[in-house]
């Protein structure tokens, strides 16, 4: 159930966001697309399934139980969420863009005609200022107005002015098709560096997958690393060192994967392993994120059952304290 809430949550963010970048000042907003919001479930639906297993975490620190079955069915399910749900949304989601692909979207902001009587700012690649209004704006977006150019002065409130006319404006390589509407809806640096980060894992995922079963499997190996961030879930009888505890392994584990397939700060220690690895008869895969994860594996599962042992030996101790 949280899966599917978060899912669809973040895929409704998603279709507001995109229509919002649609949206020109003076035109009414489209209050839904049944496009964006499937195209928002099948981009979201792996990275929640990937969250899932902390999800999955937090309860089982809550609910301590001297059972195995609990940890037995959070294998399970996070087992499934890998190798059945994952691979199912990225095949549907295949399919899917076959039949509504992105030249809709490029089509759909080309057809924009931005609306008249506004002033709008512009950067251009030398982050000069300019303002801009629009008398009259006709079909394909050319425009008549007055623009009041800063340049170099932006900072000082000085520049000059002049009209135009004839302006073709092109807004299909924006992300925003109206700058006063991006003023007001664009992420904050927090957010977008959020947002990135989850793109960029999008991005290797769907990469792995379709790149074939080898690249496929060894990116599975970081299933095998979140998996085992169970083994942390009682690294302290405070639910809250807990709880970050198991937050940190979790992203971290994310995070040093997204760093070894991208070209990042890792890519000297990267290339240097997979050289090292070279051996290794996997060409389309990663070696040393393999070996990473591996690694991580099983560290965390062995610290996991000594652990586990020993929680299980404290419980046991509480309860007979409790019964004397």
């Amino acid at each position: 159930m949280i899966v599917v809430a978060f899912t669809l949550i973040c895929a409704a963010v998603f279709t507001v966001y995109k229509l919002c970048s649609r949206l020109v000042s003076g035109h009414s907003l489209v209050a839904f697309d049944p496009v964006l919001f499937a195209r928002g479930i099948f981009m979201f639906a792996p990275i929640v399934l990937i969250a899932s297993g902390s999800f999955m975490l937090f309860y089982l620190m809550r609910h301590s139980s001297s059972s195995w079955l609990p940890l037995i069915v959070y294998i399970i399910l996070y087992g499934a969420s890998w190798f059945i749900l994952i691979p199912m949304d990225l095949t549907m989601e295949k399919n899917f863009s076959a039949k509504h692909t992105l030249l809709e979207e490029y089509n759909a902001k080309r057809n924009i005609v931005l609306s008249p009587g506004y002033f709008r700012d512009f950067y251009n690649q030398q982050d000069e200022k300019s303002v801009w209004y629009y008398s009259s704006v006709s079909e394909g977006n050319v425009a008549t107005g007055l623009c009041i150019d800063f340049g170099k002065d932006s900072g000082k409130g000085m520049g000059s002015i002049y009209t135009f006319s004839g302006a073709t404006l092109d807004l299909t390589n924006k992300e925003f098709s109206d700058p006063l509407i991006e003023k007001n809806v664009k992420m904050n640096n927090f957010v977008e560096y959020t947002v990135n980060f989850l793109r960029v894992t999008s991005i290797i995922l769907r990469k792995s997958f379709f790149a074939g079963p080898l690249a496929w499997y060894a990116y599975l190996s970081m299933a095998l690393a979140l998996l085992a961030v169970a083994g942390v879930r009682h690294i302290s009888k405070w639910r809250l060192v807990n709880f970050i505890a198991i937050s940190f392994f979790s992203i971290v584990i994310v995070v040093v994967n997204n760093l070894i397939y991208t070209d990042s700060i890792m890519k000297p220690v990267t290339n240097f392993m997979n050289d090292l690895l070279s051996g290794v008869p996997v060409k389309t895969a990663n070696p040393f994120a393999v070996l990473f994860n591996l690694l991580t594996f099983a560290v965390l599962t062995v610290y996991g059952i000594i652990r586990d042992i020993k929680h299980r030996i404290e419980v046991a101790e509480e309860e007979i304290i409790e019964d004397l």
